[in-house]
């Protein structure tokens, strides 16, 4: 029991510090020492709990479909989701969270405080664009058990935001930001989609946010499901870590985090301990495959999905996966496919 708790603080610590790609970096290296095994308590469960979005962002799934016709917004309803809370394993960090903007779900205090009520849970996060609703609502799902927030802000230039993030109310977001900052800074990070749209206004993003600081920014990699659209390529990759140092410094009111912008040579951990579940109800082997369509093991709707998670066809899924990269995996920014 000891281990586990240390363990678990490890990964909540390092969640804090390093966002999504340091725990994903630590449950790959923990594949050697695991023995590719379940652990009885899992590192991270998502749980999309919508799909409807206000936004239209570069290389979403959803904005993608929404334009060829081909996308139904969906709820998940609070007696499925419970279905899930009550069969899932504990887990260091849980996740509400998927294609769509979290707070438009007219249930997600209700959703928040089921989790949190589990017990089951050293975490509880969700990424907003922090547009949907007054600040009071964030207030109430902190209230509900929501530990921390994260707020997605690709830029605060208008020419910019209408190629990343269509939709996006600059002024309403920043005067926004500068109020739950204020009200609930320990609980709040930033998180910035670097892409070759962006990258140059980058400086002048962490600027305005070093006016509202302190506060922990969190810089993961663009991709474009598949595409090479508005990725950056190696060089600019490797030019934007060599200037956080410079950023660093510039912007001291900021901690400024890259998440990993290299593909790892390292088997993926997630078939084993990070499991997404779709609003749907479908169960994957991680959040970042959640609509490739080759990979699903069951429905957690119409099983439990302890058992699931512990089937002959998952458990087959593993063999293969520890040997091969599946096709599932060909968009994934933060491993090389192995053959």
């Amino acid at each position: 029991m000891k281990k586990a708790v240390k363990i678990a603080k490890v990964l909540s610590d390092i969640y804090s510090k390093d966002g999504l790609s340091g725990v994903i970096r630590k449950i790959g290296k923990k594949v050697g020492i695991t023995g590719y095994q379940v652990p009885s308590k899992l590192d991270m469960v998502v749980v999309e709990i919508t799909t409807h979005c206000n936004l239209s962002c570069a290389g979403c799934i959803r904005t993608i479909n929404r334009k060829e016709n081909n996308w139904k917004n969906k709820h998940i309803y609070p007696n499925d989701y419970k279905k899930i809370i009550e069969h899932v394993p504990p887990a260091v960090l849980f996740m509400p969270q998927g294609i769509g903007e979290t707070t438009m779900h007219s249930d997600i205090y209700e959703i928040i405080k089921i989790a949190s009520d589990s017990c089951k849970f050293d975490r509880i996060e969700i990424n907003s664009n922090l547009l949907v609703t007054s600040i009071d609502i964030y207030a109430k799902l902190f209230d509900a058990g929501l530990t921390s927030l994260s707020i997605s802000i690709d830029s605060l230039d208008e020419n910019t935001v209408k190629l990343v993030r269509e939709g996006t109310n600059v002024n309403l977001l920043f005067n926004r930001l500068g109020e739950i900052v204020k009200r609930f800074r320990n609980k709040i990070s930033i998180r910035i989609t670097v892409s070759k749209w962006n990258i140059d206004n980058l400086p002048d993003l962490l600027a305005k946010l070093n006016e509202i600081g302190p506060l922990n920014v969190f810089l993961q990699p663009f991709f474009n499901m598949g595409k090479k659209d508005g990725v950056l390529d190696v060089e600019q990759a490797d030019n934007l870590i060599n200037t956080i140092t410079v950023f660093q410094k510039r912007y001291a009111k900021l901690t400024i985090k890259t998440e990993q912008f290299k593909a790892s040579t390292s088997v993926c951990d997630a078939p084993w301990s990070a499991p997404a579940i779709r609003v749907d109800g479908v169960v994957k082997p991680c959040c970042i495959v959640l609509y490739e369509d080759e990979t699903s093991f069951g429905n957690a709707f119409e099983e439990p999905f302890d058992k699931i998670w512990s089937s002959k066809k998952i458990e087959l899924f593993r063999k293969s996966f520890i040997k091969k990269s599946p096709k599932c995996c060909a968009n994934c920014p933060y491993y090389q496919m192995r053959y």
